[in-house]
């Protein structure tokens, strides 16, 4: 008969920000006896591939999800909320063999930012309330997208709402908590990076924000040169053109006396174009 265990994940390569922590696993994961078959559960569980027994397959494929046109696309920090899932389980929750001592200790705080939860959360909702992915609606036998969520976002009380607390494991923080650099993009391309700070490492977010002048090479394109000195400065004399960036559009073209002036004139120019660039 199966029965549910705590397992530490010291070593663990899938929730490296959790290896101080242990995971509850249910009767139903009996499978999982080591870090090592844990990590191969996580990587199957976010992998979003067509890949037979990968989560994507089952979006596809299986009636509980009934969503057989999903892309791939739309999930933010899905690795680290399962990682997070399976530890704030733990908070409450003790493996049969020793029913009074709870996985992790009364009271622990787990990593993750609350907020990137209720992100992966929101992402969740829109993937699956899509009727281009899911043409007949998504699945609603028994633990249905809906209710799969919830089991996920029910152990979200567990999680930190304090300033140091982390944000997504590496490969997701790079990506706003997208899986892929494409997906980031995309997002990235209406988001702001007043809202969404994790898109200034993506120049279209980046060439919306006020603070512009701190990509010079991403929100500028030089298209021509009028030649010579100007006046006593001994600076040449540059065009630059704003390119259209999103709902980014800048349509003035710019004079700016290379190097120096060209800080000042992106920031004034910025400041302009503000509110067209709904920030």
């Amino acid at each position: 008969m199966s029965v549910s265990t705590c397992l530490p994940l010291a070593g663990s390569t899938m929730c490296p920000d959790f290896v101080s922590l242990n995971a509850f696993i249910t009767s139903n994961l009996a499978f999982i006896t080591d870090v090592a078959a844990f990590d191969n559960y996580i990587r199957q569980s976010i992998d979003t591939s067509t890949a037979a027994n990968t989560f994507g397959d089952q979006v596809r494929t299986n009636p509980v999800f009934n969503c057989p046109n999903w892309d791939g696309t739309g999930l933010r920090y899905l690795q680290s909320s399962l990682c997070a899932y399976l530890v704030g389980q733990g908070v409450n929750q003790a493996a049969d063999a020793t029913p009074d001592t709870p996985c992790n200790p009364p009271g622990t705080v787990v990593p993750l930012c609350a907020s990137s939860m209720t992100k992966f959360g929101a992402s969740w909702n829109t993937v699956f309330s899509s009727r281009t992915f899911c043409p007949a609606g998504a699945g609603s036998l028994g633990a249905g997208p809906s209710s799969l969520v919830n089991f996920i976002l029910g152990t979200q009380v567990t999680l930190s709402n304090e300033a140091t607390c982390i944000a997504a494991e590496a490969g997701e923080k790079s990506n706003c908590g997208f899986t892929s650099a494409a997906d980031a993009r995309k997002f990235c391309a209406t988001a702001t990076v007043a809202a969404e700070p994790c898109c200034s490492a993506f120049p279209a977010a980046a060439c919306r924000y006020e603070r512009c002048r701190q990509y010079p090479h991403s929100c500028c394109t030089q298209v021509g040169n009028s030649g010579g000195d100007h006046s006593s400065s001994k600076l040449r004399t540059t065009i630059f053109r704003w390119r259209n960036v999103g709902r980014c559009y800048c349509r003035s073209w710019w004079r700016c006396f290379a190097p120096y002036h060209r800080s000042r004139c992106l920031l004034l120019h910025a400041k302009k174009e503000a509110r067209i660039c709904n920030q």
